[in-house]
């Protein structure tokens, strides 16, 4: 039930023996020789790119997925380069020229390979969407009072303080001041406040539905999309190809930042 959030619809989630698929990138190797392929693509920004490999016929497909747009006379679309590295299975850094050359793709300094990973406490993995405002309060005290032991960067408010899922900016009951006096109060601490959004998902009971029914991503019959089993109820999504729609969901990043 909670397959179209997680799973694109163009890529291939093959159920047969010996049929295996993979995003962006996938490594098939062989356990004796200890040899390998590498086949991918460098990037994500023009299609989500697909490989499935099919052992009961040898041979590998890529592609791009297009999401069935159409193309009028004169149109054209680019894919993200795609690649075919081999990989030594055994060697320290089997992927490294790979990972290397997607940096580049992406514009990551080599330096940034040596920054230190941020780390950081979520109020998901304890309380989920039942967070309260005092719940932040008393474990932001005690990740400042551990701070020694367990040095921490990032406290994120996780899901549960908007109203709905999609009512990005009405807050819940339990949230009584919204979430930034919370973010001051984690600054004042020493720590950079983090705040967890699903922009794109949309609560079929929420505000924004009701109001703005228009504004829903449609699918067969017209009828809103399914996006996911979801907090225990189906949700839907924005239509992005709605300007106004567009807007509201660059509204929600821009009051989040």
């Amino acid at each position: 039930f909670s397959a179209p959030m997680r799973i694109n619809p163009g890529t291939s989630h093959p159920k047969q023996r010996g049929v295996f698929a993979s995003d962006m990138f996938g490594v098939l190797g062989d356990r004796t020789s200890r040899q390998g392929w590498l086949v991918g693509f460098l990037s994500q920004e023009q299609h989500f790119g697909s490989i499935e490999v099919d052992f009961r016929s040898p041979g590998f497909s890529l592609w791009a997925n297009g999401d069935s747009t159409q193309l009028d006379p004169g149109d054209s679309m680019e894919t993200d380069w795609a690649c075919i590295q081999f990989v030594e299975i055994d060697s320290p850094d089997p992927l490294g020229p790979y990972l290397h050359a997607v940096a580049l793709q992406a514009g990551i300094d080599e330096q940034r390979f040596h920054d230190p990973i941020p780390t950081g406490w979520c109020s998901w993995y304890y309380f989920y969407n039942r967070v309260k405002e005092q719940d932040i309060r008393e474990n932001l005290e005690a990740v400042r009072l551990l701070r020694e032991q367990i040095p921490l960067s990032f406290i994120q408010i996780d899901d549960g303080f908007e109203a709905r899922v999609g009512d990005w900016l009405d807050f819940s009951p339990d949230f009584p001041d919204g979430v930034s006096p919370l973010a001051q109060e984690i600054i004042s601490a020493g720590f950079t406040p983090g705040l967890w959004l699903a922009p794109f998902i949309v609560d079929r009971r929420s505000k924004l539905a009701k109001e703005h029914p228009d504004w829903l991503l449609r699918g067969r019959f017209n009828l809103p999309v399914n996006a996911g089993f979801l907090w225990n109820h189906f949700a839907t999504a924005l239509d992005l190809t709605i300007p106004e729609a567009l807007d509201y969901a660059c509204q929600v990043i821009q009051a989040a930042v």
